[in-house]
């Protein structure tokens, strides 16, 4: 098998419907993935339309940029709704605490809600996270919107999207998983390998959500 490392720039995604581009750094990627976000928002609020996309928690980069560009050049959420992709369950299949340094609700308040200008930041009820007990919640509202521009985010170690490992239904169902031991262990960086802080459970869009968005 070829190594990817010496296919030149030009022929990766050749032959594909997928398009590739390759930043010199990750902090390039970070400020390039901050810019188009903030551009797909600039351009709906000029047409007065509302911007819905899918957000992750991790990689965490590109907020901190996010919320330096909405502040300085003014941009407004108010017409924005964040959709976040996944989010952990204690052993009890509930939400951790906000406190819990793993709740994603309480990390995206941290690094990003928590920074924006409360003058330009959306409603709380416009920023939405899978729910234990109400899954149907977020295709109901992308339905309920009538679009979803984009869904950015990472691909795990094992190939997943969200919580989506290899092999999962291409549903387009919000639902609770068993995390498999690949992903619990390549969680576990996060903590020196100490596999037992990472939660055994999680909530994940589907599949097929993140591939209804047009970006």
């Amino acid at each position: 098998m070829a190594d990817y490392r010496t296919i030149p720039a030009a022929e990766l995604g050749k032959g594909s419907n997928i398009k590739v581009e390759l930043c010199e750094t990750e902090v390039d990627l970070y400020w390039k993935m901050a810019i188009e976000v903030l551009e797909l928002i600039q351009e709906n609020n000029a047409k007065g339309e509302k911007t819905v996309m899918i957000v992750p928690y991790g990689p965490l980069g590109p907020y901190a940029r996010l919320v330096e560009l909405i502040n300085k050049h003014r941009v407004s959420l108010k017409n924005c709704w964040f959709i976040n992709m996944d989010e952990y369950l204690d052993e009890n299949k509930q939400y951790l605490p906000k406190t819990d340094p793993l709740s994603f609700r309480g990390g995206m308040d941290r690094i990003f809600y928590g920074l924006v200008d409360p003058e330009l930041l959306m409603p709380e009820e416009q920023r939405i996270f899978p729910e234990p007990g109400n899954e149907g919640r977020i295709w109901e509202t992308i339905q309920k919107l009538g679009k979803l521009d984009m869904c950015w985010g990472g691909v795990g170690i094992t190939g997943h999207i969200a919580f989506n490992e290899p092999g999962s239904s291409l549903t387009s169902r919000t639902r609770q998983k068993t995390l498999t031991t690949d992903t619990i262990i390549a969680n576990s960086r996060f903590f020196d390998y100490d596999v037992e802080k990472v939660p055994h459970y999680a909530l994940t869009v589907g599949v097929g959500t993140v591939m209804d968005a047009r970006e």
